[in-house]
């Protein structure tokens, strides 16, 4: 008996003296299973904290003091946190994966403000399209498809698309630009009167609007509650595979508009004075495996950077033109940028009247 609790003390202290990763990242944005398989060959126990909004974790991280190891800084917030002095350096020469990643990612890395590669690496990447029940479209507006942002920035087509109901990001990182690059201008202009111009424009679209979210939009359009939405690519793709598995009847589709639309990456970052850095840059490298990160896209629906990963990601995913581009449509996007502090208020204060349609 005293053997038996011996043994049971012995590995309840072992459980405990688990060193812990704390990672700050959004919602369900890596597989159960990935994290599990970390935590067992590492004997690491993670702490996964969530945010919805990417300016919320850019908030948190330039307060200081976050506790967190491990954060997914997008490419829209990457150049103010290394500019700020929130993150820590990634020591590469640990990361012994690194060689995985496709060059393109590391130049675009050091285009948004990490000039040597010294404090991100590329995790997951998509684009910001539409996404739309076929059949509610068909009936609303008599087309088979929606095809262009015009399909969505019109008052005509959104009169139409009103009874089926339209949903948009709430979001101004991830629509202004969208907005901007629809009127013909940059999609990172530094001009306020161009934000008051997005202004101006959205609000003869505001009433056909039934509301904003960055998470409520999967599962209504999965389920026929809503007909049309500008969504993330994997989060369509995620509605997509919901009304497939349900059998609901729902013919979810995916489109990027032809005039073209916004890329954006999700990186790997540690922020400044993380208690775990080396069990964060372990958590990294286990990360860029092929076959691990190959697991984070068929569970999400979006596409990674890993060269020797694409022949593990699901035919369904990597044969999608939404999610993994062709390269003659890879020339039509642009890619997400920062936008300064000063910048980024006035695109932020834009988006709030847009909402309250001031």
């Amino acid at each position: 008996m005293k053997a038996l609790l011996f043994a049971a003390a012995l590995t309840a202290s072992t459980a405990s003296m688990a060193e812990e990763l704390r990672i700050f990242n959004w919602l369900e944005y890596i597989p159960d299973e990935v994290i599990q398989q970390f935590e067992e060959e590492y004997d690491a126990k993670v702490i996964y904290d969530t945010y919805d909004a990417a300016e919320k974790m850019e908030t948190q991280m330039l307060t200081g003091a976050s506790g967190y190891d491990l954060v997914f800084p997008g490419s829209s917030n990457l150049g103010r946190l290394i500019d700020s002095g929130a993150l820590e350096k990634v020591d590469t020469s640990k990361l012994t994966n690194i060689g995985n990643i496709e060059p393109e990612f590391m130049q675009m890395l050091r285009d948004i403000g990490d000039k040597d590669n010294q404090y991100a690496v590329p995790y997951l990447w998509g684009t910001n399209i539409i996404g739309y029940n076929q059949a509610q479209v068909k009936a609303a507006t008599g087309k088979d498809a929606l095809t262009s942002w015009d399909d969505i920035f019109s008052v005509e087509s959104m009169k139409a698309l009103e009874q089926c109901g339209v949903a948009m990001m709430d979001s101004p990182t991830e629509i202004m630009p969208l907005i901007l690059f629809h009127l013909g201008l940059d999609p990172y202009s530094t001009k306020a009167a161009d934000y008051k111009k997005a202004e101006e424009f959205m609000a003869e679209l505001r009433p056909y609007i039934r509301y904003f979210n960055s998470s409520q939009f999967v599962e209504d359009l999965a389920n026929g509650e809503i007909c049309a939405v500008i969504g993330w690519s994997g989060s369509l793709f995620i509605a997509q595979s919901i009304a497939k598995g349900t059998n609901n009847g729902n013919d979810i589709r995916m489109a990027m508009p032809e005039e073209g639309t916004m890329v954006w990456f999700d990186n790997m970052a540690i922020p400044k004075g993380a208690p775990h850095k080396e069990l964060a840059e372990k958590f990294i490298n286990f990360i860029l495996r092929p076959e691990v990160i190959a697991i984070a896209s068929n569970s999400i629906g979006y596409a990674n950077p890993n060269s020797k990963a694409t022949p593990l990601v699901n035919e369904e995913i990597k044969s999608n033109p939404a999610m993994y581009i062709p390269e003659e449509d890879m020339k039509k996007l642009f890619a997400q940028e920062s936008l300064s502090l000063r910048t980024e208020k006035i695109r932020t204060r834009a988006w709030t009247n847009i909402k309250t349609n001031r």
